[in-house]
């Protein structure tokens, strides 16, 4: 119903039991034990209308702060406009469960403390616990004699045209999983593809390292073989 004012309007599907999850509820729902400052998730279950919390509470995390005999009383956040509001409210036992959201946090701090005791144990320096972001990949030789045969020649910006012609002076570059891309410049080659594939061994790789990291920059010069009967070329059909 459009405009509908109704105080469960719109709970057709969040207050629906999943299937095969009809019937009583497990005992294992009211042996569970709360305390006072434990986290908890708001799943409310459509099918107890006692202590049932407001649609806009579903999926919340709260502060449990009061507990009674079959229900408790949580502190969760409401946005109202521009404020965040800590709403006080009261709900059954059913429509509540223990928040899992600081577990990761709790098992690195307990391997954390394993790795301090292991270190003092041993007589050594305590290790650094802090966790770091990914750095860059370090660099790494690359093996001569490469076959070429699967590269895919690209120009980003504009058509490539690739000469048959031996011993000629390209760029590669390789991505995540080291498949090298050559890069020629362009020629007036109105004969060959855009996309063009040379079946000869590429020898003497020279990778380019910058002076201050002396990493690899990822790209380099290469020289070819003599050139075949198949650098006529053709379409690249490859991953």
């Amino acid at each position: 119903m459009t405009n509908s004012k109704g105080l469960r309007r719109g709970t057709r599907y969040i207050f629906a039991r999943e299937f095969r999850k009809h019937g009583v509820e497990h005992l294992s729902t009211y042996y569970r034990i709360y305390k006072c400052g434990d986290i908890v998730d708001i799943k409310a279950n459509g099918a107890f209308q006692k202590g049932m919390p407001f649609k806009a509470y579903h999926g919340k995390t709260g502060t449990v702060f009061n507990i009674t005999k079959s229900a408790v009383g949580v502190i969760v956040n409401k946005r109202v406009r521009g404020r965040i509001i800590p709403k006080r409210i009261n709900i059954r036992v059913e429509h509540v469960k223990l928040s899992t959201c600081r577990q990761d946090f709790l098992n690195c701090v307990k391997a954390n403390d394993k790795k301090k005791k292991a270190a003092k144990a041993a007589g050594q320096a305590l290790p650094v616990l802090k966790r770091l972001p990914v750095g860059p990949r370090p660099g790494h030789l690359i093996t001569i004699n490469l076959d070429i045969t699967d590269a895919l020649f690209i120009n980003t910006n504009a058509p490539l045209k690739v000469l048959p012609s031996c011993k000629q002076l390209g760029t590669f570059k390789f991505d995540e999983q080291a498949r090298v891309y050559l890069t020629f410049p362009m020629v007036q080659e109105p004969d060959f593809p855009a996309k063009h594939i040379l079946s000869r061994q590429a020898t003497n790789v020279k990778v380019v390292h910058d002076r201050e990291t002396g990493r690899a920059k990822g790209f380099g010069f290469v020289d070819f073989a003599e050139a075949t009967s198949a650098d006529n070329g053709g379409d690249f059909n490859g991953p």
